[in-house]
């Protein structure tokens, strides 16, 4: 659909709170599948948990395959979370609660084998700290997903305002506005979700073959299974400090959604952050500069004029139906350009299909996204 006209169908629904409103479509080449999972993780040290002590996470995993969605939407958030969002960000009870999807199809079947490349590129992302969680980024996730990707989204039970487990159990956490996250607990949050990526990657050979991922059972998966990590805002600097624990051989890339950077060492792979002006500019955030004259691997951080925070989650298509904290870009344009830059980055470093970063639209600042802006690069 056009990006104009599936803007003013979003506007013009929004004139109807609790009409439905479907989610932009995908445009990769394939369907969709999801499904949950509980990783588990003993955290003695944990600062949301009850008595401190946590022993697992949920992973979203949304992963490409050939079933075909069917014609019914359903909504695309859990209804605890739309309510939660919809009152911390000022949108219209019910606006959030109507929007649908028909494309993420739970526990559909994977890929058949002979449908599959080797490695399956895998992805795992960090939604914000104390949210939003993971199913406030799915038309990010499923559209890499539609591109060929499997990509974890890993939500930490307690601090992410709400998630539903497996087992269909609500778990409430902190509050959706919540704004007692000092430098002190933040650090904390970021080291948590540090670990718990590496866990993660640690952990998913094991939870390929017990899914029937295509290639799991292979001689070389274990050999092949080096992922990509990135995530938004506390999500983008773990994704960093996840790569600056793991050797390349196990974490290929990092990217940052308008993150910072707790982990300021030589990644010596491709690291890249998109964000808005006030996050990755030296002049605004002089940690990103100290961070790039480290590394020895290609690195960017990239600027988009008129955007906010929360226009680097699934808020830039929600903003086109009201609600506060956002920028003036148009949502349509900040999708697509998220979507662009993602999949340019990842299959640059991970996939390879193209002729390598210094010959992408990343190289350089390009016409065809003057909003965007090289802001910090080291070579």
């Amino acid at each position: 659909m056009h990006r104009n006209l599936a803007s003013l169908l979003v506007v013009l629904a929004a004139s109807f709170p609790g009409q439905a409103s479907e989610i932009p479509p995908l445009t990769g080449s394939y369907n969709v599948g999801a499904s949950k999972h509980v990783i588990d993780f003993y955290n003695p040290k944990d600062p949301f948990a009850p008595h401190n002590i946590s022993t697992g996470f949920m992973a979203t995993l949304f992963y490409p395959t050939l079933q075909r969605p069917c014609s019914s939407c359903r909504p695309y958030l859990q209804p605890e979370t739309a309510g939660l969002m919809e009152k911390a960000w000022n949108f219209t009870q019910g606006t959030l609660a109507a929007m649908t999807t028909a494309h993420v199809q739970w526990d559909a079947p994977w890929l058949p084998l002979k449908e599959t490349r080797l490695p399956m590129p895998t992805l795992v992302f960090g939604p914000g700290g104390g949210g939003p969680p993971v199913e406030c980024y799915t038309m990010i996730l499923t559209e890499l997903a539609s591109r060929g990707y499997i990509v974890a989204g890993l939500d930490h039970p307690f601090e992410q305002p709400f998630i539903r487990w497996p087992n269909g159990t609500g778990q409430y956490g902190l509050p959706a506005d919540y704004d007692g996250i000092d430098e002190r607990l933040y650090g904390i949050m970021h080291d948590m979700r540090v670990n718990e990526t590496l866990r993660f990657v640690e952990a998913w050979p094991e939870l390929a073959r017990s899914l029937g991922v295509p290639h799991a059972n292979h001689a070389g998966f274990l050999e092949s299974t080096a992922v990509g990590v990135f995530g938004h805002s506390l999500g983008g600097a773990a994704a960093i400090g996840a790569a600056a624990r793991a050797s390349h051989q196990v974490i290929a890339s990092a990217l940052s959604l308008d993150g910072g950077v707790l982990n300021k060492t030589d990644l010596a792979r491709p690291v890249m952050n998109l964000g808005q002006q006030a996050t990755v500019d030296p002049s605004f955030n002089p940690e990103w500069t100290e961070f790039a004259r480290l590394q020895t691997g290609w690195m960017r951080a990239f600027s988009v004029e008129g955007t906010e925070h929360h226009d680097f989650d699934d808020g830039a298509f929600w903003k086109l139906s009201g609600g506060t904290s956002f920028g003036a870009i148009d949502g349509m344009r900040q999708l697509e350009l998220m979507n662009t830059y993602l999949a340019t980055f990842f299959n640059e470093t991970m996939v390879r299909e193209g002729g390598g970063l210094k010959d992408s639209i990343l190289e350089e600042e390009t016409p065809e996204w003057p909003e965007v802006h090289i802001v910090q690069r080291n070579r």
